[in-house]
């Protein structure tokens, strides 16, 4: 009973912490990505959970990950395009994760001080976009089976039954997000180092999870590794993104320290070697595992000293137990974080060069070396105990009112760029992302500004035509015309056709033909809309009913009645609607067109 009310102490502060600091993303909306994968994603807005495992936009490119689009057409079914019950439940996953892992650290620690680690993964800044982002709450949901399955695993001896429990887990955090298969790996870290065996039977599960995990990817979601070029860290080699890491790396430690300046889509990169962007971050990340090699050796110095010592047998025997399992305490922490960090150093390229949401997993492993440096100094800590108290609670304190006013940028889709935007100089998709807002807010001037800024440093397609749209929004086609045209001129066939969907640059190009070809139409040129449609636009997309609509009110503006019902006729078939009817009824029975 002690125990259990223990327990439900701890669990209540941390429902009572977390729940105040991040109160105010109840009165957040939908932002960023959520509105691609959630809300405009027609994949999920029906409860077809075989279809979820197959063809998707979660299940596309280098991921796949079934569970989050089966989580998130559940809650669209329950909620729609309210926010409150996404956020809701994220936060509530959150709260869980901390929770279990505080459970998790106790199994080293103090209570004292893995309350105090859990309070930091709990309320830490770097941990807000996991929690306020709807779209990351993939970090939450494939935390929560690992750490449950690493737990289960820490026993010596399982049953089969705890031992399936483990591997439906497993599986679970891996079809979850690919991180997720980490947590194995420290299962089988974890029994190494503490020697509690089954090291074949969790090495055939491994293998069992890969393959399952495989063969749904390939088989059933028809997904293979493709990589996303158009990102600049995924548009450099190998060797030009290893010349990266030690800035990535100097970027996440910085951050845990100092949480002071958090932004989103971080694309920079580092071409070339420098002091700031290179030689820096490099002296730094040397120093910071010299520390952590250097504290290794104390920490194995201490066990051999433990071992020479001419205590009583008893006392000798504690001793050598307490100083052993504090190095692979230490040790296990270590490789906790590594193999973390290293999922994220671009090795393998990401859509981001960092993202504070890609740390939920590695930040545990720096929480467990500082609480193995605590344990460590326990008898200093006892001895000045007011003051350690004192300190620790100073820095819950900060680190909650950093997160506290974090909360607010994500409130909706302008307060995040613009936070992102004053604090990312050179990043043209995010001045893209901000220019659409901005102009969908009435700030039309501003738009054309940041969007022609986006256009100076990478021009593109869909960035060139956006401005296009801009200025015909603004009834001012004389001037969207030369944009529209110019966008055309960046088009690039897409080398890969992800599940049978339109690529993006597809898509913009046949939005671009019509809008362009609109354009024509409201200047007086009906003749340079049939050169386009007829020698370009329907030879890409011949069956574009938008497209012929428009050939036909061209042709009858150049008094080619027939040509005109011709090209009425085949927007007829393809999509009748009633505009479409229409003019197809007038045009048919010689009824002339509306000016």
């Amino acid at each position: 009973m002690n125990t259990l009310q223990k327990y439900e102490k701890y669990l209540y502060l941390i429902l009572l912490i977390g729940t105040f600091v991040y109160s105010p993303i109840f009165f957040n909306g939908f932002v960023w990505d959520d509105f691609t994968f959630i809300l405009n994603n027609s994949q999920l807005h029906q409860l077809n959970i075989p279809a979820l495992f197959g063809s998707s936009i979660f299940n596309s490119g280098p991921f796949y990950r079934p569970i989050p689009a089966v989580y998130f057409t559940f809650l669209y079914t329950l909620s729609g395009n309210h926010a409150l019950l996404y956020h809701l439940l994220q936060l509530a996953l959150h709260l869980a994760d901390t929770f279990l892992l505080f459970i998790f650290l106790g199994l080293f620690f103090t209570d004292g001080i893995a309350f105090f680690l859990a309070l930091i993964f709990l309320v830490h800044p770097i941990n807000v976009e996991s929690v306020a982002y709807i779209g990351a709450t993939q970090s939450e949901l494939y935390f929560l089976p690992g750490i449950i399955a690493l737990l289960l695993a820490t026993r010596k001896n399982l049953t089969r039954s705890k031992f399936l429990w483990i591997s439906g887990l497993l599986l679970l955090a891996t079809l979850t997000k690919e991180t997720g298969f980490l947590f194995y790996l420290l299962i089988l870290v974890y029994r190494f180092l503490f020697k509690l065996g089954n090291l074949k039977k969790f090495f055939l599960l491994g293998i069992t999870i890969i393959a399952i995990y495989v063969v749904l990817r390939i088989f059933v979601g028809g997904v293979v590794f493709q990589e996303a070029n158009y990102i600049p860290i995924a548009a450099l080699s190998l060797q030009q993104r290893l010349l990266n890491i030690p800035a990535i790396m100097f970027y996440y430690i910085k951050t845990f320290v100092f949480p002071s300046t958090l932004t989103i889509w971080q694309s920079w990169v580092i071409t070339k070697i420098t002091v700031p962007s290179f030689t820096f971050p490099l002296i730094i990340c040397l120093l910071f595992f010299t520390l952590i090699a250097y504290f290794i050796t104390i920490l194995a110095e201490q066990t051999k000293k433990s071992v020479q010592t001419t205590q009583a047998l008893q006392n000798q025997k504690k001793h050598i137990q307490e100083r052993h399992a504090s190095l692979n305490e230490f040790l296990f922490f270590v490789i906790w974080f590594i193999i973390g960090i290293g999922l994220i150093l671009q090795i393998v390229p990401l859509d981001m060069t960092v993202a504070d949401r890609w740390f939920y997993f590695p930040i545990v492993g720096l929480l467990g070396m500082l609480g193995v440096t605590l344990q460590f100094f326990q008898p200093a800590i006892k001895k000045h105990n007011i003051i350690f108290l004192f300190g620790a609670i100073i820095i819950i304190c900060l680190l909650s009112q950093r997160t506290f006013l974090r909360t607010f940028d994500w409130r909706n889709q302008l307060t995040i760029y613009a936070d992102a935007r004053h604090q990312n100089y050179e990043n043209y998709m995010l001045d893209n992302a901000y220019a659409d807002q901005l102009f969908n807010t009435g700030k039309h001037s501003e738009a054309i500004m940041y969007e022609e800024r986006s256009i100076a440093i990478s021009p593109t397609l869909i960035d060139v035509s956006l401005l296009g749209e801009f200025y015909r929004e603004l009834n001012q086609c004389d001037a969207a015309i030369p944009e529209y045209e110019n966008a055309l001129t960046y088009y690039k066939a897409p080398t890969q056709v992800h599940n049978g969907l339109m690529p993006q640059e597809d898509l913009a190009l046949e939005v671009t033909y019509i809008n362009l070809t609109d354009c024509y139409m409201r200047t007086g040129l009906p003749q340079s809309a049939i050169d386009l449609i007829t020698n370009k636009a329907l030879k890409k997309f011949p069956s574009n009913s938008r497209l012929y609509f428009i050939l036909s009110v061209a042709y009858y503006q150049v008094g080619d009645q027939q040509q005109a019902l011709n090209a009425i006729s085949k927007a007829y078939t393809l999509s009748p609607d009633p505009l479409v009817t229409k003019v197809y009824n007038q045009l048919k029975n010689n009824i002339p067109l509306s000016p």
